[in-house]
């Protein structure tokens, strides 16, 4: 069986994200990564893409919020959002649906406001996220646990985010404190 696979990335494509994409209803893997498309929002023909196992739009300025589209891509490995000029908060049915996800990148954008509290999920199972330079703000438990090998969590340059590491085996870059203190 051959797997959807459609790497176009740094190909100086502008514009939108073509619709007709969504013809192409088998991709697994999709990269867009580093063209000139701009200010459409990230595209929610996303969510039709049930077999999705990796989404790569960094480097292209999209802008928008992050789209409610995660129901229907629990199967989603790997997330790079960074670099999109994203705005607005994390969707909490990112939490919620994707649990298979092992690599999150949403750094470098201006998302703001709480981690959800059903992101906690992610937390604890994916390898690495990177929500670095962003906004954020609030504060968060991290425990290691769930995939086996070094985890990752990235949160530099979020200065109102507080972070409590509740185990000795992570890796974690962090713009607050590591402690919510008293």
């Amino acid at each position: 069986m051959c797997r959807g696979l459609l790497n176009l990335s740094q190909n100086e494509f502008a514009c939108k994200i073509p619709e007709t994409f969504i013809d192409l209803k088998n991709l697994e893997f999709l990269d867009l990564s580093f063209n000139c498309f701009g200010n459409f929002g990230v595209p929610l023909l996303l969510g039709e893409f049930h077999k999705m196992k990796e989404v790569h739009l960094s480097g292209n300025s999209l802008f928008g919020q992050i789209p409610e589209i995660w129901e229907k891509l629990s199967g989603v490995e790997k997330i790079e959002f960074f670099k999109m000029g994203l705005v607005g908060e994390i969707p909490p049915s990112m939490g919620v649906y994707l649990k298979n996800q092992s690599y999150l990148r949403l750094d470098n954008n201006n998302l703001e406001g709480l981690i959800p509290e059903k992101f906690k999920f992610l937390l604890k199972t994916a390898n690495e996220i990177n929500l670095e330079n962003n906004n954020l703000s609030g504060r968060i438990t991290y425990t290691c646990g769930g995939r086996v090998g070094r985890k990752m969590l990235k949160l530099g340059g979020n200065m109102g985010l507080y972070l409590k590491i509740n185990d000795s085996c992570c890796c974690c870059e962090n713009g607050g404190t590591d402690d919510y203190g008293s």
